[in-house]
């Protein structure tokens, strides 16, 4: 039986959001097919959207990974992930929901075959991953022009920093360091990993192999 471990940085049950309903039917619809699914999501007392989850509500095995304010960033994070993932054993590791710490997630996992889902722009715009300012939609993102992002993201999130009362998007801006000069080259560094698939929805093409970073882009 494949294994499957999702990993989601976002995840609550009942659901706070479209994302969570989501990976919740994904990992249903894949048990059903007769894979072994577990979820492995980051539990935070601080954050209700971070793992507060009913267990019984679920027919997927759920492994919660406590953080404090100070041990979810970019160097625990991965480690704590990877450490609990591979206890599993899985086949593939397929990424749910989270922002700026995915990058160094899925770097952490390179040497699986990895699914990386994509709910909104969190990788083309740092300001709540909207793509928009002005009333209009962004010429640029964040991958070309990212110290003007960068400044674009910070005036937003400018009050819940100062205050240091974040959100869980301005926690994960500054537990990934994602404010530092050149912290957008993460989401390449895996360019020289052996294959990328991807499966294209509109054509109903089967998952099929090319060379490029391991990386499953699930396409609408």
């Amino acid at each position: 039986m494949t294994k499957i471990a999702m990993v989601d940085l976002m995840f609550s049950w009942p659901p706070h959001g479209g994302g969570c309903l989501d990976l919740k039917e994904t990992a249903t619809g894949l048990k059903r097919l007769g894979y072994d699914v577990h979820l492995f999501a980051a539990n935070c007392a601080w954050a209700w959207q971070r793992g507060t989850i009913d267990e019984e509500l679920l027919d997927f095995p759920v492994h919660k990974i406590d953080f404090t304010y100070r041990t979810f960033n970019r160097f625990s994070l991965p480690k704590r992930f990877r450490t609990a993932v591979d206890s599993f054993e899985p086949d593939i590791v397929f990424f749910g929901d989270s922002y700026f710490m995915k990058p160094f997630l899925i770097r952490a996992f390179a040497d699986y075959p990895i699914v990386a889902r994509f709910y909104t722009y969190e990788i083309f715009c740092p300001r709540y991953y909207m793509l928009f300012r002005d009333h209009k939609i962004c010429d640029t993102h964040y991958l070309k022009s990212p110290l003007y992002c960068l400044q674009c993201a910070l005036k937003d999130m400018r009050g819940p920093i100062l205050r240091w009362r974040y959100d869980v998007w301005s926690h994960e801006f500054i537990g990934s360091l994602a404010f530092e000069h050149g912290s957008h080259s993460a989401i390449y560094d895996d360019q020289d990993a052996k294959r990328d698939y991807r499966y294209d929805y509109k054509r109903g093409d089967h998952l099929h192999e090319r060379e490029g970073a391991p990386v499953v882009l699930i396409e609408r």
